[in-house]
């Protein structure tokens, strides 16, 4: 954390590059190493969409605090999205949220996740839209509540995610758990087949009945 905001820092004196692209590229590689110290490797098709989700929501939220020091920046000299955006600041802050969440839902198909998890996301996306619509780029209170109120993005995009592993392990459970089902009454189907077949002596008859019996349950 504290090298990703001086790596920011210097960005923004030697760099043309914005800062917030840096402090996205920077802040977010705890997606990379998180998977890989879980697992062991990376699934490159699940962590690049979580690596960019983050990129973009980070651009997001960072332009918005960004044009509260827009002033200072400009008798400073330090390049931001907010300088280079100028008042087209509205429209990339819909893209960026755009992206973001597109991002984080191709990593939830990437995992596999549980339909709740999109629902979620969607919730979250609509927070993102409420900070589109309503922030005042010219007020440094706005901005400041705005960029704050990201907090609740975060905090529902990380419910979604429990949530969505919780209910997916259980499905994936219960899918176990059919598929075993399935397989013993296979099993035992195919036992008396093979006792049914053979010549039964008279100490087997009680086991043939039994069969036949099975038979019928299972041809019911």
């Amino acid at each position: 954390m504290f090298g990703s905001d001086a790596l920011e820092r210097m960005a923004a004196l030697m760099s043309p590059t914005p800062s917030q692209a840096v402090l996205g590229l920077t802040f977010n590689w705890g997606a990379l190493i998180g998977w890989s110290a879980v697992h062991g490797s990376c699934e490159w098709s699940a962590v690049l969409p979580l690596y960019a989700g983050g990129f973009w929501w980070t651009l997001f939220y960072d332009t918005v605090y960004a044009h509260q020091d827009k002033r200072d920046d400009v008798r400073v000299g330090v390049g931001s999205t907010a300088l280079r955006l100028g008042e087209e600041s509205t429209r990339w802050l819909a893209g960026f949220g755009v992206a973001s969440v597109g991002c984080l839902g191709a990593c939830g198909m990437a995992v596999e996740q549980h339909p709740i998890f999109y629902a979620g996301l969607a919730c979250g996306g609509a927070q993102l839209l409420w900070q589109v619509t309503t922030v005042n780029l010219n007020s440094r209170a706005d901005c400041l509540r705005k960029f704050q109120s990201n907090t609740h993005f975060g905090a529902i995009v990380f419910a979604a995610i429990v949530a969505g592993r919780l209910l997916a392990s259980a499905r994936a459970e219960e899918r176990t758990g059919q598929s075993s089902d399935v397989d013993s009454e296979t099993d035992g189907h195919a036992s008396c087949h093979a006792h049914l077949d053979g010549v039964p002596s008279d100490g087997d008859s009680d086991g043939l009945v039994s069969c036949k019996s099975s038979s019928l349950v299972l041809y019911a």
